[in-house]
């Protein structure tokens, strides 16, 4: 509410500096200067946290004053050596700017008189002229004003009807805000914007628009296999993009999406009277009796093998379809771009999916987590520190906010109560040393793993691989074997967990089920183990008690493994999480399968979950460590539920998906510019958590009498104005001054080892923007001493430079001081 608040302030100071009257009476100075005073100044950067209207040229401000003289050589363009401006606006720039200010009251007044499809006759940028109606209205004019944004924003919300203008699409979104605070809504109108960039950003709006609403007839399980059944089609004939024989339809005229080969549709999904039809082709008995009608999508399905039949004779006998004029592009991306497609079947169905489970109904169920989510924030914000709770929390099954109660009050009581299935004893000091030890202990437990994405690593490393081998279990020898990698590894242990394959027995117990097995085998010797993965056998040659090994020979005649006994008990027992689906697992899994059957005691273990940690999760180049696992991510896709998908692996073949005990955190530094941005089909599968800086963890923090509260905030507004909130310092820096024994030196350090460096990478070494944030204690300007040669050159002579001030000579306390801060005590 804070935010909500200022950003009213900043709406009411712009109407003190330019109300109507003004505006009305506004002179081309008051218009456009060089000084940030003018109103083009004001609309596009002094109420740029209000919404942004900018990019793009200063002639989308219709005339503008220049800095220096240009020349233009386009018809379109003038200027005078002291005004540029729009040839279509007048001749000279008293003139032009006379009746831009005409359009700029007009717009005014129709945001003041909710008049806004009065805009659309206003010859001036779209997006400048609908802010300029949101700044002059009662709130009755969303601070979006792009109208892809807009469109985009109104479809998230259920939007689906024919008229596409921005006053329709305005009027629809403010009725979807309810009770909720203006600009909070305002900040939710943009979350589809940031979470899901369009991966085709060629898309028509309008287009899109009826794609979606044909989807919302039909719901997503129906529209996906709509789907598939079309990409079969496609995959299975071999058509490529943009085929000359085949269309993709989508028409304005009729409710009607199919896929046409030819001069025939293939599959087609129709919507009459309120009905939904499928029809398919089928020329097997008749070319003049092609079409067939089904009611339902599982119909459909088991006529593809006829589809597919009756297709490729008509790709076969089609040289070009005369159709190819009504070909619509975004029917054919979605089947081609499985990014696109689920952009499109998330904007028709988000809705749906909020509405399906009302949690308040279910109290099981509040305790629901995502099973894909990246907390993201600036440096030094606490994600990496924030992650263990999050894994905590999903563990145990415990709302977050009580795990942050007994890092608090170092309730090792409460603690204990949760983590039951943990020997949490102590001592402890600090309650975050309680979670510590919860955290490595489900890591002893194989529950959690964690992993930092970077540049080089691979989907070898992330998923499997072949890897040179030499495993403490053989006899020493090197070898080269598919080996599964971290996220396969721990998405094998939660499958085993989730499918109950993973029997438990008491300690005891294993003594005596051991001997039994020990007393079959060295009756038969020759008796043999099967491998259910590899479709093999292999045998027992000799079991050493006295050095716990058992000495196996494979199905190729290899010796150079064998299998610890200590290790076979913590698995029978359930002391050790193992994975018994890859490299020597599958050989202790046969031995289990013959202990069973000695075993009095079996039970299946408890469900629990499993947690991977990745941070810095967007440093790696996800499409290629992820590779086909991409769309398993998904909570419905996940094994066991309703459209689960499994893959088969490049390398062990494999059949992999992934269980829904499996939990993906990530940590995703937005200041990092070193790497591109998450790829957009990642980021629909995830739940974004921001991390911001919390100035409010540092009160009562005083420094030479400073407040480090105050000190947070005002560094922060600055790089905001100067940057953006993607690079704002993180309060963790200025934590350890908090208990520190002298809090002078650990500040010194903290600006010398930590923001300081920071803020020279952010700057790309501009110390004078250093100095706008930091202020002349730190930053200085260069000495003005001649080093060039004597020659009349203005630009280099004029030029200012600065430079740090050498830690030496910075005096903190003073720098403090002319940082703009006032002392508290």
């Amino acid at each position: 509410m804070e935010i909500a608040l200022k950003l009213a302030e900043l709406k009411a100071a712009f109407l003190k500096e330019w109300p109507l009257e003004r505006l009305e009476k506004m002179s081309l100075e008051e218009y456009s200067n060089t000084e940030q005073t003018s109103f083009c100044y004001w609309l596009e950067y002094k109420t740029r946290p209000l919404g942004s209207a900018g990019g793009g040229s200063s002639f989308n401000h219709g005339i503008y004053k220049m800095k220096t003289p240009t020349k233009s050589s386009k018809e379109s363009q003038k200027n005078d050596g002291e005004y540029a401006w729009q040839a279509k606006y007048g001749e000279t720039a008293a003139e032009a700017f006379k009746n831009v200010r005409q359009i700029i009251y007009a717009a005014a007044l129709a945001g003041k008189e909710n008049r806004l499809a009065d805009l659309a006759d206003l010859d001036y940028g779209e997006a400048l002229r609908r802010k300029i109606a949101f700044l002059y209205s009662d709130y009755k004019v969303v601070n979006t004003f792009k109208q892809e944004d807009l469109l985009l924003a109104a479809q998230a919300f259920g939007y689906d009807g024919e008229d596409l203008s921005y006053s329709s699409l305005n009027n629809y979104l403010l009725a979807q805000k309810g009770e909720q605070d203006f600009f909070a809504f305002g900040e939710t109108l943009w979350d589809w914007k940031i979470k899901n960039p369009n991966p085709y950003p060629k898309a028509n709006a309008e287009v899109e628009n009826r794609l979606i609403k044909m989807l919302r007839k039909i719901s997503r399980a129906e529209a996906s296999l709509l789907f598939n059944l079309m990409e079969q089609v496609i995959e299975k004939l071999n058509i490529d993009r943009n085929d000359p024989r085949v269309m993709y339809s989508l028409p304005k005229s009729q409710p009607v999406l199919a896929l046409t080969i030819g001069q025939r549709q293939v599959i087609i999904y129709m919507y009459e009277d309120g009905l939904k039809v499928y029809k398919y082709i089928d020329t097997r008995l008749s070319m003049k009796k092609w079409i067939h009608s089904v009611l339902n999508i599982e119909e459909l399905q088991a006529q593809l093998p006829v589809i597919i039949a009756s297709s490729a004779k008509e790709l076969e006998r089609t040289k070009k379809t005369s159709f190819a004029k009504y070909n619509v592009a975004e029917l054919e991306e979605a089947l081609y771009n499985a990014a696109y497609k689920e952009y499109i079947f998330d904007l028709a169905y988000v809705r749906e999916e909020e509405n399906s489970e009302q949690l308040e109904k279910w109290p099981e169920q509040r305790l629901h987590f995502p099973n894909n989510q990246i907390l993201f924030g600036p440096p030094g914000t606490g994600k990496t520190y924030n992650s263990i709770n999050y894994a905590l929390a999903i563990l145990a099954g415990v709302d977050l906010e009580e795990l942050n109660t007994i890092e608090k009050d170092n309730h090792l009581e409460k603690a204990q109560q949760i983590f039951s299935d943990l020997n949490l004893e102590g001592p402890f000091t600090t309650g975050r040393e309680i979670l510590r030890a919860a955290y490595r202990q489900y890591k002893e437990l194989g529950q959690i793993q964690f992993t930092t994405f970077h540049q080089s690593m691979s989907y070898e490393d992330f998923v499997e691989g072949i890897k040179p081998v030499l495993e403490e279990e053989s006899e020493g020898n090197l070898s080269y074997e598919i080996k599964a990698g971290i996220f396969k590894q721990l998405a094998q242990l939660a499958a085993q967990n989730y499918l109950g394959e993973n029997r438990l027995h008491a300690e005891s117990s294993f003594d005596a089920v051991f001997a039994k097995f020990l007393a079959a085998w060295e009756a038969h010797p020759n008796m043999a183990f099967s491998l259910r993965r590899a479709n093999s056998e292999f045998q027992i040659y000799a079991i050493d008690q006295e050095r716990g090994r058992i000495h196996f020979e494979k199905a190729s005649g290899s010796r150079t493994h064998y299998l610890r006994l200590a290790t076979l008990k913590e698995i029978f027992t359930g002391e050790r999480d193992f994975n018994l689906k890859e490299g020597l697992g599958i050989y202790y899994q046969s031995i289990l399968n013959a202990l069973e059957q000695y075993a009095t005691d079996s039970k299946i273990e408890a469900q629990k979950n499993y947690v991977l940690i990745i941070d810095e999760i967007n440093r790696g180049n996800i499409s290629e460590i992820l590779g086909e696992l991409i769309t398993l991510l998904e909570e419905d896709k996940r094994l066991g539920q309703k459209e689960s998908l499994e893959v088969v692996l490049p390398y062990s073949k494999d059949e992999f998906s992934v269980p829904p005990n499996l939990y993906i955190i990530g940590t995703m530094n937005t200041a990092d510019r070193s790497v591109e941005a998450l790829d957009a089909a990642l980021r629909r599968r995830f739940s974004f958590v921001e991390m911001p800086p919390r100035p409010e963890l540092l009160k009562n923090i005083l420094v030479y009498g400073y407040a480090m509260e105050k000190l947070l905030l005002t560094i922060n507004q600055r790089i905001e104005r100067l940057l953006s909130k993607d690079h704002l310092i993180g309060h963790s820096y200025f934590l350890p001054i908090k208990n520190a024994e002298a809090p002078e030196k650990e500040l010194a350090l903290a600006f010398q080892h930590k923001i300081i460096p920071l803020l020279q990478e952010y700057f790309y070494g501009d110390f004078g923007k250093i100095g706008l944030v930091l202020g002349q204690g730190f930053v200085r300007k260069e000495d003005a001493a001649q080093i060039f040669a004597a020659i009349d050159y203005e630009p280099l002579m004029e030029e200012e430079r600065f430079q740090l001030i050498p830690w030496a000579e910075v005096d903190l306390e003073a720098a403090l001081a002319q940082l703009g801060l006032e002392k508290e005590a």
